[in-house]
């Protein structure tokens, strides 16, 4: 592998049956390493809102490569698993400035920004555990089609509990929107309202260029 190249960070929301396929066809293009975390999608319209049935399991993948491997191992999986087809799965990827912890990769080139043209952002919300369906209730009202929810841990000082003097870390839920750019702010700032994420302890939100991203809308974005 060339050691001056560009990485970035791609992932995969996948329904959770089908994450096995994805990740053997990753495989097949000589991706190892991957990272899979559990969640669930949200569907906030429709006959599954209305039966009380809106919360699928979904997976997301994650991997980190240089963006020539990278992108079409992207392009493959998108092909093989029908990704622009609607409600089949997300594809992103994020600029990465800087990877560690792999003798490979070294020397990593800044992305220009003539490197990618950043239609879409990756909005990523961590709140208390019980507080996600609130931030997606926020973002739809405010233009987003959805999320992913997923389950995290807080060590943060004024999220600590004791029990019998012992520190307890709350659960927490992270939560992931991927949306238009011209729709973020609109988002961020509905959640920001809704959730009062400017009080103490209420959440955190915070965003991050996505530099390709295919499945959004039934077709490459």
């Amino acid at each position: 592998m060339n050691s001056h190249c560009r990485f970035a960070l791609y992932g995969c929301i996948v329904d959770h049956k089908k994450s096995k396929e994805v990740i053997d066809v990753a495989h097949e293009q000589g991706l190892l390493g991957m990272t899979v975390l559990l969640g669930r999608g949200t569907v906030t319209k429709g006959v599954l809102g209305f039966l009380g049935l809106s919360d699928q399991e979904r997976d997301v993948i994650l991997f980190a490569c240089d963006v020539s491997h990278g992108d079409q191992a992207m392009e493959v999986i998108a092909q093989e698993l029908d990704f622009r087809k609607p409600k089949k799965g997300i594809l992103f990827s994020i600029p990465l400035p800087k990877i560690l912890g792999a003798s490979l990769y070294c020397d990593v080139l800044q992305f220009k920004e003539d490197d990618y043209l950043v239609e879409h952002q990756a909005i990523y919300v961590i709140v208390e555990k019980g507080k996600a369906e609130d931030v997606i209730d926020a973002a739809t009202k405010a233009g987003a089609r959805g999320g992913t929810i997923l389950n995290a841990r807080g060590s943060g000082i004024h999220e600590q509990e004791m029990l019998f003097n012992i520190p307890i870390e709350p659960e927490k839920e992270m939560v992931l929107i991927i949306a238009k750019v011209e729709q973020v702010p609109a988002i961020t700032q509905q959640i920001q309202t809704d959730l009062q994420l400017d009080e103490p302890g209420n959440g955190i939100l915070f965003l991050l260029d996505v530099r390709k991203a295919i499945g959004l809308y039934g077709e490459e974005a």
